[in-house]
């Protein structure tokens, strides 16, 4: 691999011919350009040192601040960018790091400007995850099994010609996603968020998107902007995120997740697990809250009909797309991921409907592969109950599907796919020498990295130590060997596979799954 330094000069000597903002057409061609992985994205953010000290000083607020920003040789002018995350942002925050998650949205100022035809650009900062490799390991099994989910790629980032780390990049779901996976004429996305949590978990606001009227496919030129941009010109100030009330619920007062009009936060919280709780709309309102694009009543009254059938378990056919979501189910299932849908909490999970039919898309997998103790709990998790929460009538949900024995059957199918083909198979070995080749340069040379080079490479160690019993324990569940609930593991705890002599310690960062016990200096740049 070509040494950092070296690409960097000849990327800025490139990008110093290209004086004018490109505005892209939105149907063009980030999936190649971005997101092939055949090379990391090279990202340029050109900001005033005011507006960056002040972004960094307010960086829980998630303000947006313009810039301008080159991504692999082409210049973008009036972009906007803000940090994102939520724990994790008030961690590096509190830490004083500079070494945030960011939001590039191309279209906020720019009318229409994408990149490539993408909207949004997510930068994730390896947060817990001293590896940089278990989301991308995620998405790379969805990836594997053509399930709905954003594209990766790693990304190369300098502040204004000065290396600042190497990120996760992420397709936001936005509008370019919902076009790239359903085309133009796409239906309604939910982004449901945990009680307690404000609209700007993750970065993934409604604000951004102001919940907005979708021009009609083809019809582009209306006046109105797929991203909700403003056009403002580059110096005009970037608004502040603001809260919105539910769709059609804009008088009622109440507060994101909290009781109001005989809403009860418990009642709201299985609402958000999918858990089908009666008709009335209002106790929905979690999810409706949480709109990305402009829903109404009906279009609510048919996620709740098809929330019915499926927790009952009838006509699910009509109302789900099952094979999607048994393969969310089942890389869910595989990785451990307590941090969303599977796990104790109601959030990290996109709610897509159209036509009455349900979807489910992943989101925010930095959790996935947490390992505590011997391993044995990641190692032998349940497939057949595969849930942190107490009360498996909680996910009624997933476990409708799980009742069914043709479902059953399909979604062990699709774990016996990511055992013996992606795993045992050569799928995820390929994919973790690609990822070590692209970015351990880049990794070693980061100056913001939360870790050291050393513990990045135990990280990868335990990781692959880590999936590789996992599958193990997985293909024995499918074939009995292995007890597959809670309840019979609970009877049979010699059966599980045994984790005493593994060591999954690189997974922690020395720190049980946080940011490693390290001092993180300020990164700054002159001009």
């Amino acid at each position: 691999m070509r040494k950092l330094s070296l690409l960097l000069v000849l990327v800025l000597l490139l990008t110093s011919l290209v004086p004018a903002p490109v505005v892209a057409a939105r149907r063009s061609s980030y999936e190649q350009t971005l997101f092939d992985r055949s090379q990391p994205i090279v990202i340029n953010i050109m900001i005033e040192q005011e507006t960056w000290d002040n972004m960094i000083a307010t960086a829980e607020d998630e303000v947006y601040c313009a810039c301008d920003v080159e991504v692999n040789g082409t210049l973008y002018r009036n972009v906007a960018i803000r940090p994102k995350g939520n724990s994790s942002l008030s961690s590096v925050a509190g830490k004083g790091s500079e070494r945030f998650s960011w939001r590039i949205k191309f279209d906020k100022y720019e009318k229409k400007q994408t990149c490539d035809g993408l909207d949004i650009l997510i930068l994730n900062n390896g947060f817990k995850d001293p590896g940089q490799l278990r989301e991308a390991i995620a998405y790379d099994m969805y990836a594997f099994l053509d399930a709905d989910a954003s594209l990766y790629n790693y990304a190369i980032v300098s502040v204004n010609g000065e290396y600042f780390g190497c990120y996760l990049a992420l397709e936001c779901v936005d509008e370019s996603f919902a076009e790239r996976v359903y085309g133009e004429d796409y239906g309604e996305l939910y982004k449901p968020e945990i009680i307690g949590l404000n609209d700007n978990n993750e970065g993934e606001e409604a604000a951004d998107n102001d919940a907005t009227d979708r021009p009609a496919a083809g019809n582009e030129d209306d006046g109105s902007s797929f991203g909700g941009s403003s056009g403002d010109s580059a110096t005009a100030a970037p608004d502040a995120n603001t809260e919105r009330p539910a769709a059609g619920n804009e008088d009622d007062g109440s507060s994101f997740g909290g009781s109001s009009g005989g809403r009860t936060q418990d009642t709201t919280t299985l609402a958000m697990a999918l858990n089908y709780v009666g008709d009335d709309l209002d106790d929905y309102y979690g999810i409706w809250e949480s709109s990305k694009f402009k829903s109404d009543e009906e279009d609510h009254a048919q996620v709740v009909e098809a929330l019915k059938h499926i927790c009952q378990g009838e006509d699910i056919d009509e109302y789900l797309d099952v094979e999607n979501v048994l393969k969310y189910l089942a890389i869910q299932t595989f990785i451990y991921n307590h941090d969303g849908l599977t796990g104790n909490v109601t959030h990290n999970y996109y709610l897509y409907e159209k036509g009455g039919e349900l979807n489910l898309i992943p989101w925010d997998m930095n959790e996935a592969f947490t390992i505590s103790g011997d391993g044995s709990d990641y190692v032998n998790f349940p497939i057949d109950t595969p849930f942190t929460v107490s009360d498996l009538s909680e996910r009624s949900f997933f476990m409708a599907l799980l009742a069914n024995e043709k479902y059953l059957a399909c979604y062990h199918e699709y774990l016996r796919i990511l055992c013996e083909e992606y795993v045992q198979g050569g799928a995820f070995d390929q994919t973790m020498a690609s990822i070590r080749a692209m970015i351990d340069e880049a990794v070693m040379q980061d100056p913001t990295k939360f870790c050291t080079y050393e513990e990045y490479e135990a990280a990868a160690n335990s990781l692959i130590q880590a999936v590789s019993l996992r599958a193990r324990s997985v293909l024995g569940q499918i074939d009995g060997s292995i007890p597959s609930t809670r309840e019979g593991q609970a009877a049979e705890p010699e059966k599980l596979l045994d984790t005493s002599d593994a060591d999954f310690s690189g997974l922690g960062g020395g720190t049980g799954g946080g940011m490693p016990t390290m001092n993180f200096p300020g990164f700054g740049f002159g001009f």
